[in-house]
Parts: structure tokens; sequence; C-alpha cells
């Protein structure tokens, strides 16, 4: 019963572990493509217009 545990625990921490690598590779992709392929600057005139007006 005890090796069946520790072998479930090792399989949910290498889980883990991949969960982690994922999420930095994940990361690491956005910040790269943010970096070559920065977001337009945004007219504050369009903002504005985009905006609701708050009702009274």
């Amino acid at each position: 019963m005890a090796k069946l545990q520790r072998e479930q625990s090792v399989r949910e921490k290498r889980a883990r572990k991949q969960e982690r690598k994922d999420e930095k590779k994940q990361a690491a992709a956005q910040e790269a493509y943010l970096l070559a392929n920065p977001p337009e600057p945004v007219d504050e005139e369009l903002v504005a217009a985009e905006e609701p007006l708050p009702v009274e």
C-alpha cells in the first residue's frame, strides 16, 4: 500500500513540475512575441469615444 502511495505522489509531483515548466515556456513565448510585435499605441480620442456615458 505504501508503495502505491509513493508512486502516486511521484506522479503528482511530476505533473506539477511539468505544469510549472509549461507555464514558464508560455510566459517566455508571450514575452518574445510582445517584444517582436509591440502593441499599437492607443489614440486617446478613440478611447474616450468608446467609453459609455454615465446614466443619471
